[in-house]
């Protein structure tokens, strides 16, 4: 009875100080390929390890096995589960005992060749595990990354070798893969992943009014937002401003900053999810220099040989304008400093004509007397130059980009007579030219007006003209000129013959049907008729959906307490004052 015992736990005691010396006491003695997938190893325990899938090649005499030199020394082969031929004299002159697993080729080769087999459970914690990714962005959902494991070099198959199952794979934190080992496998094996909330990334940095806003994108699972900011060049983020509001994408910094330096900003998401307040990692920073916004030249337009208009896009927060010029690629020049908010246009004159010219324009801050410049777009390059061509019937004329001048009053010169066009649909006025067969067919500029319905359709002929002249309800105009009876070419009404008592309400509906039946301009339109066209001028009232051949102008705005048309010579010197327009 003792004797059978002791033979029956002998392999196991056995196999027990195969597994837990091996790794400590070998050391690998030579090593090699055997086989297309297969590899061989000997260590100096007399241990011979056969690792891989597939088949082991046939030797001969001339070729023999790679480890037949160590043949009389090996005590044990260890074969893994995936190969699956081994030549029948693969160990001649061993008395090796194979350890594999039970159902594998390892255990067949054995019985047929009278090798003692001894059975063995591969721990799954030797295969090398790969997930897809170590990081998951939080979507609400459960995460199940399916992980490819390996094991000397063989694919294995879930559920066949492995199975897997998850743990804390919802929320952000650290979620847990186990893999199971099954079939020739046992044991666990471990690995991990990061769920966070996606990071917001920066998308824009904006000055508006002296401040720096900050633009992000949405995370749909976010509760709020934590915005930093740094000087660029410093390691340490400060944070300014937390979001309470997952829906909000944008934040105003209005908070104490320093003019000229560049400040870096970025945000973080977080969300209250299985009761605890989770952040995402910092999102994509940008920076931005604290200086007024990049002005943007919206249109280079030639108004006679010598002189170019330059027109820009505001800056909110700006305290004035400087204009930059470049002759022919040359360096840049300042040649005008505006001192006026409202101010978004300048015509440069004494230009040669046929010359290229690039213009540059900086809003600035005022600093005491300093004026603290800010960043600026890219140069606006056009050549003094224009053509002119016939279409649809009317000689119209082009800048050397090829776009359509609007105004070539000071292209063509004074005319000795115009016609007049008022288009009472689009509330839009057209001054036309005689070209030199004495037909109207010249587009001079145009004006954006207000007429009502009582404007009467028809032609008729100039008759009177009054620089001042009361109105309907005991009001008045500037620059009258008469159409016909009742119905006159006027500036927006004022409420005394006082050019700083301006209806604002009236002036900024301009553009729109409003009037009583006149047609109401802008101070700077209607005088343009008044000292440009004499008594007898034919004027043409229409209803038409097309605007015009120079389409229909921009109608400009006023706050509410400029009680004066910014386009009124005569109140050039307040507008200076307040720093508006002029």
């Amino acid at each position: 009875m003792f004797t059978k015992k002791l033979l029956a736990i002998i392999p196991i005691i056995l196999l027990a100080l195969f597994i837990t010396a091996r790794p400590a006491a070998a050391d690998t003695l030579d090593s090699g390929i055997c086989g297309t997938s297969v590899n061989w190893s000997y260590s100096s325990d007399g241990i011979l390890t056969l690792t891989g899938s597939g088949s082991i090649d046939e030797f001969t005499a001339e070729n023999p096995f790679p480890w037949n030199e160590y043949s009389s020394y090996i005590t044990s082969v260890v074969i893994d589960p995936y190969i699956s031929y081994i030549p029948s004299d693969a160990f001649s002159g061993s008395s090796a005992t194979v350890y594999g697993s039970e159902g594998s080729y390892a255990q067949t080769y054995a019985s047929d060749y009278g090798f003692t087999f001894v059975a063995r459970d591969i721990p799954i914690s030797s295969a090398q595990i790969t997930l897809p990714s170590s990081y998951h962005t939080y979507n609400a959902n459960y995460r199940k990354p399916s992980p490819t494991v390996t094991y000397n070099g063989t694919v294995l198959t879930e559920d066949t070798d492995y199975t897997v199952s998850y743990s804390n794979n919802k929320y952000p934190g650290t979620a847990t893969v186990t893999i199971t080992g099954t079939g020739y496998f046992s044991g666990e094996a471990y690995a991990s992943f990061t769920i966070r909330l996606g990071a917001p990334t920066v998308k824009k940095l904006v000055e508006t009014n002296k401040k720096i806003k900050v633009t992000w994108s949405k995370n749909s699972y976010a509760d709020g937002y934590v915005i930093f900011r740094k000087l660029k060049g410093e390691s340490t983020w400060t944070r300014v401003k937390v979001i309470t509001s997952g829906s909000t994408t944008s934040w105003k910094d209005s908070s104490s900053k320093t003019y000229g330096k560049k400040y870096q900003y970025c945000v973080k998401a977080y969300a209250t999810l299985n009761s605890n307040k989770s952040y995402s990692s910092y999102g994509t920073k940008l920076s931005v220099k604290y200086a007024p916004a990049a002005v943007t030249i919206s249109d280079l337009m030639p108004l006679s040989k010598n002189s170019m208009n330059i027109t820009w896009n505001k800056v909110s927060s700006a305290d004035g304008y400087i204009i930059y010029r470049s002759t022919s690629g040359g360096s840049y020049k300042r040649i005008k400093v505006i001192a006026a908010t409202y101010t978004l246009s300048y015509t440069d004159t004494s230009l040669t004509y046929g010359t290229t010219y690039t213009y540059m324009v900086r809003a600035y801050w005022k600093n005491g007397t300093k004026k603290q410049g800010g960043l600026s777009n890219d140069g606006t390059k056009e050549k003094l130059s224009y053509s002119s061509k016939v279409s649809g019937g009317y000689t119209l004329y082009y800048d050397a980009n090829g776009d359509l001048i609007t105004d070539v009053s000071g292209i063509i010169g004074s005319c000795s007579s115009y016609l007049i066009k008022v288009n009472k649909q689009m509330n839009t006025v057209t001054v036309y030219a005689t070209d030199s067969d004495g037909d109207y067919t010249i587009p001079v500029k145009a004006f954006v007006c207000s007429t009502g319905s009582a404007t009467p359709l028809g032609t008729y002929y100039t008759p009177s003209k009054y620089r001042w002249k009361i109105l309907d309800h005991d009001v008045w105009g500037q620059w009258c000129t008469r159409i016909t009876t009742g119905i006159l070419f006027h500036s927006v009404w004022y409420y005394e013959q006082n050019a700083k008592t301006l209806s604002v309400t009236q002036y900024n509906k301009l553009g729109s049907t409003a009037s009583a039946g006149c047609v109401r301009l802008c101070c700077r339109d209607a005088k343009w008729i008044y000292d440009n066209c004499s008594l007898g001028t034919k004027v043409i009232i229409y209803n038409s959906s097309s605007s015009g051949p120079l389409g229909k102008p921009t109608a400009l705005t006023i706050p509410s307490w400029h009680s004066w048309d910014p386009t009124d010579p005569t109140m050039k010197s307040l507008c200076g004052k307040y720093g508006c327009h002029c």
